[in-house]
């Protein structure tokens, strides 16, 4: 079979980390001692990973985040300030968004809204259920 024809449909049909993905196999030996099943399982693992790191980086542009770095272990969590860092974690996991609760920010209201848009992507209106950037030889959990 000629592959040729095959990796210009891919392209047409914008399946572009599908079509690598396949070349990857292609030169792999190991792999042609795969089932198809499997090798079609990567191959769809792929493009849908390819696809989800593009929609999270396409939602953190458009968040436009002051704090672009901003990140959990960086939230100055101690008991003095009546923020345990548990509750910190509890809050990175945005169950709370999901459970339709508010959260208050009390403080400078600017500063303390920038931080939690920057730590808590949920709280920036980015869509749910993306882990995080995956690569695509890595298993998302």
């Amino acid at each position: 079979m000629l592959n040729e024809p095959t990796r210009e449909k891919l392209a047409e049909l914008r399946l572009h980390a599908m079509n690598e993905a396949w070349k990857l196999q292609q030169e792999d030996a190991d792999s042609s001692s795969d089932p198809f099943d499997v090798r079609f399982g990567h191959l769809v693992d792929a493009e849908w990973i390819e696809r989800q790191n593009k929609r999270l980086g396409r939602a953190l542009r458009e968040a436009q985040l002051r704090i672009r770095d901003a990140c959990l272990e960086d939230v100055a969590a101690s008991p003095s300030r009546g923020l345990e860092k548990a509750f910190v974690r509890e809050l990175a996991t945005c169950r709370w968004v999901v459970s339709h609760h508010n959260l208050t920010v009390t403080g400078s209201l600017e500063r303390s809204r920038q931080d939690v848009r920057g730590v808590f992507p949920c709280a920036a209106g980015l869509p749910q259920g993306i882990p995080g950037l995956v690569s695509p030889g890595s298993t998302s959990v």
